[in-house]
């Protein structure tokens, strides 16, 4: 009987590790969409780089413009397993390469229709969604292409 209840314990103990590194390895989806006019490769180094505004060009030298979905939407766990930074932390960030006047601020979309309106009349432009899918009408859109990312 207590070779049972030792047994028994080792076993409960395995599983809540096990459940404890499962969950510690759930990965955020980042979501991004560019016009099809723009034909750069969209990978986990590059959506950072342009969140971290580290890459503020295209390959041919155009200026990106970055759209995210406003701060508010995004979830903070998803948010920080993305940049490894607070969403305020972020925006500080960014204030001060906008203050330093070396970029311009992400602009925070709220409806699927301006994503769509700058995708399509601007292809340097990229909309970076992190944690949920865009929106159907985006990804209907046959002038815009969207790429997942995990992270």
């Amino acid at each position: 009987m207590e070779y049972h209840l030792v047994m028994y314990k080792s076993i409960i103990a395995s599983l809540i590790i096990v459940q404890s590194i499962l969950s510690n390895v759930a990965a955020a989806v980042v979501y991004v969409s560019v016009s099809k006019r723009n034909l750069a490769t969209i990978d986990r180094d590059s959506v950072k780089k342009f969140l971290r505004a580290e890459q503020l060009t295209w390959d041919n030298g155009n200026s990106v413009v970055l759209m995210i979905d406003d701060l508010q939407l995004i979830s903070s766990e998803d948010f920080s397993e993305v940049l490894s930074m607070s969403k305020t932390k972020f925006m500080e960030f960014w204030r001060i390469k906008f203050f330093s006047g070396r970029a311009l601020l992400p602009r925070q979309i709220k409806t699927p229709s301006a994503v769509i309106d700058l995708l399509n009349e601007n292809p340097s432009a990229i909309y970076i969604r992190i944690g949920r899918p865009p929106d159907k009408k985006i990804e209907e859109d046959s002038n815009i292409k969207t790429v997942s990312v995990t992270f």
